[in-house]
Parts: structure tokens; sequence; C-alpha cells
């Protein structure tokens, strides 16, 4: 699972009108990677406004993590100081912005690698077996809430078989690390398979990995 939107640290957005209260947010963090919003304002908000909203936001928030930027621009919003009723406004424009890229789906922010390797394992030669497999690497959403779940929890969890929170994962072993940057845990990762699967090499194999993430992610951070 990518990091959560809100854990992302800003290096420049940049907004693009769609249509009539429909903006297209591109955002740049710090680790160069680019990411596509589709949101919606409250505001039917023009592209030279939009403009104004993007110096203000680049200005003012480079390096700053998506959740830390929300709360300041709320603080200036409920402040509602008469001398700054033009950083006021835009804050509040800015805040909707960044309230709609915090909740876009993280439907597309799962990714999943390796079904020919389940597809070799005794286990899931049944027919029937297979198709429940295709399904989970088909409708991630398990996954997602699995894994979201898990978010603020930094160490290694393992779900074997029915120990796992929902009736479709419950035919595999599961198990998972997170990563993290700046001492906050911003996504997780991990490996799924039958329950005789190797338990210890897959837990070294997780935490290893673990580390060596949160230390690239430190160093393209720094």
């Amino acid at each position: 699972m990518l990091p959560n939107v809100e854990n992302l640290y800003l290096k420049r957005l940049e907004l693009v009108r769609i249509r009539a209260k429909t903006v297209l947010a591109v955002l740049i963090t710090m680790t160069n990677a680019v990411r596509n919003y589709i949101t919606r304002l409250e505001k039917d908000l023009k592209q030279y406004e939009l403009e104004r909203i993007v110096n203000f936001l680049n200005t003012n928030y480079e390096d700053s993590m998506i959740s830390d930027i929300a709360v300041d621009l709320k603080r200036i919003v409920k402040e509602k100081k008469e001398e700054d009723k033009d950083v006021m406004h835009l804050a509040e424009y800015a805040l909707d912005i960044i309230k709609g890229i915090a909740g876009s789906t993280l439907e597309n922010e799962i990714y999943l690698e390796g079904l020919d390797q389940f597809m070799q394992e005794p286990e899931f030669q049944d027919i029937s077996i297979t198709r429940h497999i295709l399904s989970i690497f088909s409708d991630r959403s398990h996954l997602l809430h699995l894994l979201q779940k898990e978010l603020p929890f930094q160490g290694i969890k393992i779900y074997i078989g029915r120990e796992n929170p929902s009736d479709m994962l419950r035919g595999c072993s599961i198990i998972t690390s997170g990563y993290s940057m700046h001492g906050r845990t911003i996504g997780r990762f991990g490996v799924m398979g039958p329950t005789r699967m190797d338990y210890c090499n897959a837990i070294r194999t997780v935490r290893s990995l673990s580390d060596i993430i949160s230390g690239k992610l430190e160093e393209m951070n720094a």
C-alpha cells in the first residue's frame, strides 16, 4: 500500500480546471512521485484563481506534510482576521482542495504481484480455490481494509488462515509490516501465501524490506 496522501510531503502542487467545480490536482511529493486527483469544489473557481491558490500553497507549505497543511489552513480560516481577508479566502479555497485530495480513495494505491507463484502451490490447484484467489487479486478492498486498519502500527502483523479479519482472506496467511518516514508510519506492505508458508523466512524478509524502504524514504526526504 502506497503512503496515505495525508502522510505525503508537498514539493509542488498544480491545479487544472476541468469543468465547473471540478479540478485536477497534480501533487508532486518530496520523493518526486507524481499523483493525480480529481476533486470537487464547493465553489466554481476560474483558472487564474486556482493559480493564486497554487502560489499560496507552494510558497507557504513546501516540504510540509499534507495533514499538517490542512491543520494550519483550518487555523487561518478559524482566526478570520479582518486585516488578512485575502489570505483567509485563499486559505478557505486551499483547504477545500486539500480536503478533496485527502478524501480521495486508496483503491488504486494497492499493488499486488506474484499471482503466478500462487498458482504453483499445491493448495491452490483446486479450481474453486483458484477462483477465490483471483477474486482477491481482482477486488482489492479486503486487503485495503486490512492494511488501513493496521496503518498506525509500525511492527509485524501475522494472520494465519481463520485469524484473518475478512472471510475472503481466511484461506491464506498474511504477514505485513509498516514502513516509516520521520518517525511516522506512512504505509504498509507484506506477503500472502498458503497457511504452510515458511513463516521464519517470510518474517525476516518483510522486516528487512521495511528497514530498507524506511531508510530510503528518510534519505530521499533529508
